[in-house]
């Protein structure tokens, strides 16, 4: 998916990422092995780090099948923000903080199944085991 199409952050940031060299959402899931291009990034786009953070932890989760962007953002506003922290929930309880957080203020039209949720734990388990430690989490 390319940087540009990412409605859930205005142009303005989408056309700062692209012209700082940031033109796919692959290419925002690996700086969470990139701490000092995060810094990097936020000085040369004018974004502050935090967000920087919440972008490349929402586009983390893409590798995993059936996690939505939606999704990525409701997991990264409950605090799931690496891979290593969705591989290590309990899916009830994370489905539970998924609902409280999302009636709360909403994200997501739907929430996913308890099953669906299960999958995503048990993905990010096989990839939390072939990936060196998230530096950011």
């Amino acid at each position: 998916m390319k940087v540009i199409d990412l409605t859930m952050i205005s142009m303005l940031l989408r056309k700062k990422l692209v012209r700082a060299g940031i033109v796919e959402l692959v290419d925002l899931a690996v700086l969470h092995k990139q701490p000092q291009r995060c810094f990097e990034l936020s000085h040369e786009t004018g974004v502050p780090l935090k967000r920087i953070h919440w972008m490349v932890s929402v586009a983390l989760f893409h590798e995993i099948k059936g996690v939505g962007l939606n999704h990525s953002a409701l997991l990264v506003k409950i605090g799931i923000d690496s891979i290593e922290k969705l591989a290590k929930s309990n899916p009830e309880e994370l489905l539970i903080a998924m609902a409280e957080s999302n009636i709360a203020s909403p994200v997501i039209q739907l929430l996913p199944s308890l099953l669906a949720v299960e999958l995503w734990v048990k993905d990010a388990k096989v990839l939390a085991e072939s990936e060196p430690k998230n530096l950011m989490a």
